[in-house]
């Protein structure tokens, strides 16, 4: 899975090096990104082996970046497309909450899977065995250096996943025929190696995917559901029960997991271990689920948000002037405030307001109150 596969949200901005501009910034990834506290709009990025300085080209890109990483989440970044300038874009997909720390997981595959692929690839001969199991590995895991990642969804987020694949007309006119077949064929078919004759053992379960024993993967174009599936001798897997093509769409409730996923066969698919079955277990709590309080938090802050911004409103100011730049190296301006509101002024008066943009218009917020943040 190359970067701009990664199925998240991915911020483009231009950014300049700063540290040492002589220096220009090559396409690399980026192992975190945080405003600097020492240098006022710019960021510090860490590389494979340094930290340096950046700051946007744009200067409204300043406090859109600054908002974004406000917020705590996890973020897969990188280097790319350098220009003659010197500037290059900071590439950053953002995700819910923070990393999730899995290490290996397996997933049992079947012939189900096996159809399913080679449908969404469009191919006759499809792929089998470790062709398969590398494919599925190509398009749901992305590596950044020596590190694997995937991206994951739980709880209610999953709804939509969950539900049963439609049935085509051509399908459900063949089912019957292909039961038939089955039904005379089940209790001659025979293992040519072994000379005994295939039973339910050889079949996998099939168990119905919920909230509670599944949790779904998507990577690029894909997405599946993996259900943990209790076999005969005791031991729980998880294996994949829905597998579709994916929609373009971000998604807000995606997860990002630090770990490998490891396609085998279902037989040979090892059991699922007791701290993944608890993290997953607390991930898919329908009341309590971090994904539902996460989303809950976002819309309450956006609603914060709007309600000061809407308190303030629109300023109309005139005769901006510039001022030296103080000790600490940073220049302001002064302007003369010609039309506000009393809470505005008000605002203003106790240094309630954080920082102001420049608009040629009012944003939607300010002209719509009834609009929501959600």
């Amino acid at each position: 899975m190359n970067f701009q596969d990664i199925p998240a949200d991915i911020l483009n901005i231009r950014v300049k090096r700063t540290d040492s501009p002589a220096k220009a910034l090559q396409e690399q990834p980026i192992f975190s990104v945080d405003a600097s506290l020492t240098r006022p709009d710019e960021f510090e990025i860490r590389l494979k082996d340094s930290v340096v300085f950046v700051e946007p080209v744009v200067d409204t890109d300043v406090r859109r970046l600054n908002s974004e990483l406000a917020g705590g989440r996890a973020i897969l970044a990188q280097l790319a497309n350098p220009a003659a300038d010197g500037s290059i874009e900071l590439q950053i997909a953002f995700f819910t909450g923070e990393c999730l720390e899995r290490g290996e997981v397996e997933i049992g595959v079947d012939e189900y899977v096996e159809n399913a692929i080679a449908k969404i690839e469009r191919r006759k001969d499809g792929f089998r065995g470790e062709h398969l199991y590398r494919k599925l590995g190509e398009l749901c895991c992305f590596r950044q250096g020596d590190t694997a990642f995937f991206f994951l969804t739980a709880g209610s987020a999953i709804d939509g996943a969950l539900k049963p694949e439609p049935v085509s007309k051509e399908k459900a006119k063949e089912a019957p025929e292909e039961a038939n077949e089955a039904e005379e064929s089940e209790e001659s078919e025979v293992d040519a190696e072994s000379d005994t004759v295939l039973g339910d053992a050889t079949q996998m379960p099939k168990p119905e995917p919920t909230r509670k024993n599944s949790f779904c993967i998507t990577g690029d174009g894909i997405r599946f559901v993996a259900t943990e599936t209790a076999l005969p001798d005791g031991k729980s897997i998880y294996t994949i029960t829905r597998l579709t093509k994916r929609k373009r769409e971000s998604d807000r409730a995606l997860r990002l997991a630090r770990g490998k996923l490891a396609f085998v066969d279902w037989t040979q698919a090892g059991p699922i271990q007791i701290f993944a079955k608890a993290q997953m277990s607390a991930l898919t709590q329908d009341d309590g689920s971090y994904l539902k309080k996460w989303d809950e938090f976002g819309d309450l802050e956006g609603e914060l948000l709007l309600k000061q911004a809407r308190e303030v409103g629109a300023l109309q100011y005139c005769d901006m002037k510039r001022n030296r730049a103080g000790d600490d190296g940073e220049a302001t301006v002064s302007v003369r405030i010609s039309q506000a509101s009393d809470s505005a002024l008000n605002k203003l008066a106790a240094g309630g307001v954080e920082s102001v943009e420049i608009a040629e218009e009012l944003p939607g917020y300010l002209k719509n109150l009834d609009l929501k943040f959600a």
